[in-house]
């Protein structure tokens, strides 16, 4: 809720071209991805897309139950349009684009000429963009899209992930011009009873 009321990039719009990263691997970024997305699509209405961006430790295929095809990457190489890389989940009107296939690195792809193009192009067909991105600390992929998108979440894993984990993915982030709006503390633990919570 309140990243869907914060001011985007345009005057009271909220963030179109949403990132969301984590300082390593394992913390559930695809997860909150995919989840994020759905509630977008329940209560936003409109057209959501998932992208998988991260081509480190690709998941798509299982998470959203989606065939191993074309996607992001020849999208921008501009071998297959947005319509053919498009894939629609069991959700309605919520759509997953796996990362296909990339004969370059990441790093080069996400720097490369075809790259404005493809976001335009998600930009134009759909209400909602989630991208899932790899790990900060790990990968400079993200520092190289980042700056692409109108902001990034980063997801932390509760009892896992330390703070200063978290600052540097932060402060890296920030130094490429990536518009940090939130972070999302991803498995959360409750220690205290539910009945004493209650009374709290």
């Amino acid at each position: 809720t309140n990243l869907l009321v914060a001011p985007g990039t345009e005057a009271g719009q909220p963030p179109r071209l949403l990132g969301v990263t984590a300082s390593r691997h394992g913390e559930g970024t695809t997860t909150t991805a995919a989840v994020f997305a759905s509630i977008l699509v329940r209560r936003r209405g409109g057209r959501v897309a998932v992208v998988e961006a991260n081509f480190r430790s690709p998941s798509f295929e299982t998470a959203f139950n989606i065939r191993r095809a074309d996607g992001f990457a020849d999208l921008i190489l501009g071998q297959k349009p947005l319509v053919e890389v498009a894939q629609p989940t069991d959700i309605p009107n919520l759509f997953a684009v796996g990362c296909g296939q990339a004969t370059q690195g990441p790093s080069t792809l996400f720097d490369s000429p075809g790259l404005a193009g493809a976001l335009e192009q998600l930009r134009t067909q759909f209400d909602f963009v989630i991208f899932d991105l790899p790990p900060v600390n790990v990968y400079s992929d993200a520092s190289i899209l980042g700056p692409r998108l109108d902001a990034s979440l980063i997801v932390i894993e509760a009892d896992a992930t330390r703070m200063s984990e978290v600052e540097r993915t932060r402060r890296s982030l920030e130094r490429v011009g990536v518009r940090v709006v939130g972070s999302v503390l991803n498995r959360r633990r409750n220690y205290i009873p539910a009945f004493i919570e209650e009374m709290l």
